[in-house]
C-alpha cells in the first residue's frame, strides 16, 4: 500500500496533525523539517517511504516533479535521517573520525593530530567558525562544510605558520586553537565556495558490468565530472562513443589537481603528465559550468544514440538538488531512450542506497534501478531492490553494522 500521507509536525496527544503527502512534500521540508526527520526514526518506516518514493518515480511526471522527488529521495538516503540538518562542525567531526577509523588513505596527519581536531570541531575554536561557515555557506547554496584541512591552513598562515595542515603537529594546532580572528576576518581570508569532492580511477565499478551490454556505443555525460578520469574510464570500459564533462571548476584549478583517488585499492595515485593528456584526448571537458544553470546547450550529441547522464557525488553537496537534476533531464527529453544515473553520498552523513538508474523513454521512467552501498569501493552491490522486504532489510542492517 502506497504511503498517502505522513505527519508533518508530531504533538503529544495530538491525533489530527499537519500531514503531507507526495504532492507536496518539498526538498526544504525534508532537508529541515525535524518533524519529518523523525518519521524516519524507525529503519523499517524509513525504508517505507524511500521505497514507495521510488515506485513514484515511475508514474506519469514530468520534468518538475520528477526532480523533485529525486531530490528529496536523495536527501534522505542516508543512515541517520535525524542528522539531516546538522551544524556543520558535527558533520566534519563525523567525518575526521570515519576518515581516522574506515579511510586512511585519506588521512594527511597523525592520529593524534585527527583527534585532536575532532575535538574542537565538537567543542572549540574550530567548531564555532564551522557552525558560522556553515551559515554563510548555505546562503549559497551549499550543502556541505568547508573543509576543516583548509580551514586549519589558513588559520596557521595567519599565525605565521606556514605549513598545510598535513604537516601541522600538536604545538601548531594549540597555538591555532587560542588565536584570535573575527568572523570576517575567516570568510574574507577564505574560498568561502570552495567544495571538495575527490575524483579517480575504479569508480562505479558494480554499475560497469550491469549495464555494460545496453550502453555500449551511446553517449555519457557526466555533471561535476572534475577533471574527466571518470568519463574517459567509463569511456574505454563500457564503449561509449562520446564522453563529455561539466564542472564547476575552472581549467586553471583541475591542472593544479596533482592526486587523484584509486578506488579500488584505496590509495592515492599521481595525476601524470601522460594520463592528463588521454583525458583532454578521449573526454569532451567544459570548466566552469555551474549545473544549477541550464547547460544543455554546451552538449552537442546526436539524439539518436543512447544517452546516459551521470551525476556522482555531486548532489549531496547542494541544497537545489531539483535545479540540477531537471537540468540533466533536459538533456534526456525527446530520447527515444536515454538513462539519469545518480550516485554517491557524503561520510559525514553516509547513504544507505548508492545507484539510481533511471531508464527513460521520451523523457518518462520506464523503470528503476537502485542498489545499496557497498563498502568494498566497488560502489553499488548491482543487485536491484525490488522488494519492500528487501528494502527494510537493507535500512535496518545500515543502522546496525555490527551485526552484518
Amino acid at each position: 500500500m502506497k504511503i498517502q500521507e505522513l505527519p508533518n509536525t508530531i504533538e503529544a496527544g495530538a491525533d489530527s496533525s499537519p500531514r503531507y503527502d507526495w504532492n507536496n512534500l518539498t526538498l526544504i521540508s525534508a532537508q529541515e523539517d525535524e518533524g519529518f526527520h523523525k518519521l524516519l526514526r524507525d529503519p523499517r518506516d524509513h525504508a517505507d517511504f524511500v521505497f514507495e518514493g521510488i515506485a513514484h518515480l515511475e508514474d506519469d511526471l514530468d520534468n518538475v516533479e520528477l526532480a523533485r522527488i529525486l531530490g528529496i529521495l536523495n536527501e534522505i538516503n542516508v543512515i541517520d535521517p535525524m542528522r539531516i540538518g546538522i551544524t556543520h562542525n558535527e558533520l566534519e567531526a563525523d567525518r575526521f573520525g570515519k576518515i581516522l577509523k574506515n579511510y586512511p588513505h585519506y588521512k594527511q596527519n597523525s592520529d593524534q593530530v585527527y583527534e585532536a581536531v575532532i575535538a574542537n570541531l565538537r567543542n572549540g575554536k574550530i567548531g564555532d567558525l564551522q557552525r558560522m561557515l556553515g551559515m554563510q555557506r548555505k546562503k549559497l547554496g551549499i550543502a556541505t562544510p568547508f573543509p576543516t584541512e583548509m580551514l586549519l591552513t589558513y588559520l596557521a598562515s595567519k599565525n605565521d605558520i606556514h605549513k598545510p595542515f598535513s604537516e601541522l603537529f600538536i604545538d601548531d594546532l594549540n597555538q591555532i586553537f587560542l588565536s584570535q580572528h573575527t568572523d570576517n576576518d575567516i570568510v574574507n581570508g577564505i574560498d568561502l565556495g570552495f567544495v571538495f569532492t575527490s575524483t579517480g580511477t575504479g569508480r562505479n565499478t558494480s554499475i560497469r558490468s550491469k549495464f555494460n551490454d545496453k550502453w555500449n556505443g551511446g553517449t555519457y555525460v557526466e555533471v561535476g565530472g572534475s577533471i574527466g578520469i571518470n568519463p574517459m574510464e567509463l569511456k574505454k570500459e563500457m564503449g561509449f562513443s562520446t564522453a563529455v564533462s561539466l564542472d564547476k571548476m575552472t581549467e586553471h584549478s583541475a591542472n593544479e589537481i596533482t592526486e587523484i583517488s584509486d578506488y579500488k585499492n584505496g590509495k592515492l595515485i599521481p595525476l601524470t603528465k601522460e594520463l592528463r593528456s588521454e583525458i583532454a584526448r578521449e573526454v569532451k571537458r567544459h570548466f566552469s559550468v555551474d549545473a544549477r544553470n541550464d547547460f544543455s546547450q554546451l552538449v552537442d550529441i546526436s539524439k539518436e544514440t543512447p544517452l546516459v547522464v551521470g551525476i556522482h557525488n555531486l548532489l549531496v553537496h547542494v541544497t537545489e538538488k531539483d535545479k540540477i537534476i531537471q537540468n540533466a533531464l533536459k538533456l534526456a527529453m525527446d530520447r527515444k531512450q536515454s538513462y539519469l544515473w545518480t550516485s554517491g553520498g557524503y561520510n559525514g552523513n553516509e547513504s544507505v542506497l548508492y545507484n539510481f538508474v533511471l531508464k527513460l523513454e521520451e523523457g518518462r521512467v520506464k523503470s528503476t534501478f537502485v542498489d545499496r552501498f557497498n563498502e568494498q569501493r566497488t560502489g553499488g552491490t548491482a543487485v536491484n531492490i525490488s522488494s519492500l522486504s528487501d528494502m527494510q532489510r537493507i535500512f535496518i542492517d545500515a543502522r546496525n553494522p555490527q551485526k552484518n
